[in-house]
């Protein structure tokens, strides 16, 4: 019983690490492209 309640949390922690990591995915591409941007404009 002990490792189903185990598995469960499990994965419920990872469900809301991936939607989380889905949700700031666009924030994290945008970052990095403004990033490649100021990179490119500084060389």
């Amino acid at each position: 019983m002990e490792s189903m309640e185990a598995w469960r949390f499990i994965v419920m922690a990872l469900m809301v690490v991936m939607s989380v990591f889905l949700f700031s995915l666009p924030g994290i591409l945008e970052g990095i492209t403004h990033l490649i941007s100021v990179l490119d404009k500084v060389q």
